[in-house]
């Protein structure tokens, strides 16, 4: 066979046979011998022995058996001929001989280039991509939190997915026998990066469990074809291949998951053991985060002193018992509030506040005056009621025709009254106890947008949405009659509407795009205001009471009909969630948006009023389990007709645990749902619970011109009435 020409049957390769391959080595062979010893050939020291001394030894000892006895024949003493010329042995080898399929490059025009940049390629994408991920789509407010997910999104992808796929690489290329490509760990690396990152990127973008699903799906078909392609697997061995890097992709994904679940329930006992949890939601990504913000231990801070002047006719006795010198000041301790102080008719305070003069330019955008009034204490009227569980009205101010008036959700006792005209919108500032005007400002009226003012729980802030020079929603303080902060909007969610605040004084917004309806909570008191929280609901039927915010600002109720059943989705306002908490189903034979819903005290329960068909029924539930506490049923509705239809802002209203306070006029018990009284109030049309025993409320005449009414209740008397409803007989005196 020497300076023949022989063709390989298995890569079609045709080489000759050296005329003298005693005087060097055989490429052919040498190569064969590595790959064999690779896969586990055993090779002796006699088929490592290449050298001239030894090639001759061979020749003579080939010679004096008689075997290819030509001069030329030193390549029998390594070759032993079998039944055919194209398969060649190992003459010096104990074992078994392992034959490798050679890695033949693809066979098309380009695919030599293509060969040498895929690589390199997919790991630039790859890993772009998924440092974007890491950074982007980071929800906290914190910029060392995308480093930390950018080192455990790289740990998982080259601690995870990269050694589980090549060993799945070779573990195949063992059973069928071919031979690895060049650089075969950089190829592994490049072929898996790209389709890890794939499933990670979408699911961090869209916070669905389904699109991981879905992105791990399309991974799996990415690493498999860039594993044919790059290891240049033939027929034979596909089927094998295919399932070893599938399986290997999925279970990495599968343990990436598990490890970042760990990762963020360590974040999150560390956040709730601290007591300063600022994430409003999971670092690591979508993943349900129910620790609540915190801000370390309370520390209480100091009562502030004031000095008052005690009249002469109210002399002050010391602890020895002689009396105090008249008309000297007293250094008392004052609690901290957000209401102003107002001294009794017997004192005066030393310090005044200072007045702020009127503003009379524009001083801020959309704002075309200001106006602070003095401080002074309001005379209120008071009227006549009529009604047996009101003990006194007192008329807080007129307002003109077509006024809105919008109450604090809090314990803040303020109150802005809103007329709009041709010139403008302007607002009125109400606050004290009682109720007096502080100060008044005119906006430019906006248009494109639904304006919706609202008022923070303290009410010092007022927020309302401007259209220019761009969308977003301005933040006014209300002491000082002055802008505080604009907080911009992302026009391409939709048509945004205010719907109130949230926790921490967070602004929450309704966003309808395509009749699909979506809720952002925004953090203003960050440096630069950001989402924090995007929700995506079920279509419901809006109405002023139709979203819902609890007092506390953490839950949203949201009432809508689906699947042929109705019922109030509880979401949380503190993270984003893919779903609801739970829903309080309720039981109506024909659907109607709710009349009134509204919470009871710490969000602990709430209760929802249904008007259908000229009838009315109550729901009490408790928001921690959904367990349905009372259902009442009333065939003749405990107001005049059509009441609802006029009333905005709130129309349900807990004035204790026991008491609802429904439309501004009817008084119900909470255990037996029984009317307890009408308030005989004219035509109210909105209200506001300030206790359980003041009211405020918006009426409207029939000229179109309204008060705004402080209404005092007779607790003994409302407490009489609901002991005779629930059939307790009054204790003899």
């Amino acid at each position: 066979m020497a300076g023949k020409k022989v063709k390989c049957k298995h890569c079609t390769k045709v080489f000759e046979i050296p005329a003298n391959a005693a005087q060097g080595d055989d490429p052919g062979l040498s190569t064969m011998g590595e790959q064999a010893h690779e896969f586990g050939a055993p090779v002796t020291a006699a088929s490592k022995s290449r050298t001239p001394a030894g090639a001759a030894a061979s020749n003579k000892a080939a010679a004096s058996s008689g075997k290819l006895g030509h001069a030329s024949a030193g390549f029998s003493a390594k070759v032993e001929r079998s039944g055919s010329a194209q398969m060649l042995d190992f003459a010096e080898s104990a074992g078994r001989v392992v034959m490798l399929r050679p890695s033949v490059p693809m066979d098309f025009p380009g695919a030599d280039a293509l060969d040498r940049m895929a690589p390199l390629f997919l790991i630039v994408i790859g890993l772009g991509w998924l440092s974007l991920a890491a950074f982007k789509y980071n929800t906290t407010d914190f910029g060392w939190v995308g480093l930390v997910r950018f080192v455990v999104f790289m740990t998982l992808c080259a601690g995870v997915m990269f050694p589980l796929g090549y060993l799945a690489i070779r573990s195949a290329g063992r059973k069928h026998r071919f031979m690895l490509p060049p650089t075969p760990t950089l190829r592994a690396f490049a072929a898996f990066t790209l389709a890890f990152t794939v499933p990670v990127a979408l699911w961090q973008a869209s916070g669905s469990t389904s699109v991981l699903i879905f992105g791990a799906c399309l991974g799996v078909a990415m690493a498999c074809g860039a594993v044919w392609f790059l290891f240049r697997i033939q027929a034979p061995e596909m089927n094998t291949t295919m399932v070893r890097t599938a399986s290997a992709f999925v279970l990495s994904v599968a343990i990436a998951y598990v490890g970042l679940l760990g990762i963020n329930s360590v974040f999150a006992a560390v956040a709730r053991r601290s007591g300063t949890n600022q994430f409003a939601s999971s670092p690591m990504g979508p993943f349900d985060w129910d620790v609540p913000i915190g801000t370390g231990p309370e520390i209480k801070p100091r009562k502030p002193t004031v000095a008052l002047n005690v009249p002469d006719t109210q002399p002050a006795t010391q602890e020895s018992g002689t009396t105090k010198p008249a008309n000297s000041t007293i250094m008392i301790d004052v609690p901290k509030t957000t209401e102003p102080i107002v001294p009794s008719p017997d004192t005066t305070a030393t310090t005044t506040a200072p007045v702020i003069p009127p503003v009379v330019k524009n001083t801020a955008r959309s704002v075309l005056t200001t106006q602070t009034a003095p401080t002074a204490t309001h005379t209120v009227d008071v009227t006549e009621p009529t009604s047996p569980l009101v003990a006194k009205i007192s008329v807080i101010a007129e307002l003109e025709k077509s006024t809105r008036v919008v109450f604090t959700p809090g314990a803040g006792n303020v109150a802005a009254a809103i007329t709009s005209d041709a010139t403008g919108e302007s607002v009125q500032f109400f606050s004290g106890s009682p109720l007096v005007k502080k100060g008044e400002t005119k906006f430019e009226v906006e248009t494109g947008v639904p304006q919706h003012y609202c008022l923070s729980a303290n009410g010092e802030t007022l927020a309302r949405l401007v259209s220019f020079p761009k969308l977003a929603v301005q933040l006014w303080n209300t002491p000082t009659n002055k802008e505080t902060k604009i907080v911009p909007l992302d026009p391409t969610r939709g048509v945004p509407e205010l719907l109130g605040f949230g926790w921490n004084d967070s602004l929450v917004l309704l966003w309808n795009k395509r009749n699909q309806p979506d809720i952002e909570v925004i953090n203003t008191k960050a440096a630069t205001p950001q989402t924090v929280v995007f929700l995506r609901l079920k279509a419901f039927e809006h109405s002023p009471c139709n979203p819902s915010i609890s007092p506390d600002g953490r839950q949203l109720g949201v009432a809508a009909f689906l699947n042929e059943k109705g019922g109030i989705d509880l979401w949380d306002l503190t993270s984003t969630r893919k779903s609801e908490l739970r829903t309080l189903w309720v039981s109506l034979s024909t659907w109607a948006p709710p009349t009134g819903v509204a919470y009871g005290q710490g969000g602990a329960t709430m209760a929802s009023y249904f008007e259908v068909s000229g009838k009315g029924v109550m729901y009490s539930f408790r928001t921690g389990d959904a367990f349905l506490l009372h259902e009442h049923a009333y065939r003749t509705l405990p107001y005049p007709a059509g009441a609802a239809s006029d009333f905005s802002g709130r129309t349900l209203d807990y004035v204790d645990a026991n008491t609802w306070l429904l439309l501004g006029r009817a008084l119900i018990d909470t255990e037996s749902g029984k009317l307890l009284g009408d308030l005989q109030i004219e035509n109210p049309q909105a209200q506001r619970v300030i206790d359980k025993e003041t009211l405020l409320l918006q009426t409207q005449g029939s000229d179109g011109k309204g008060l705004l009414l402080q209404v005092k209740l007779k607790a003994d008397a409302i407490l009489a009435r609901r002991g005779e409803v629930r059939g307790i007989k009054p204790r003899p005196q």
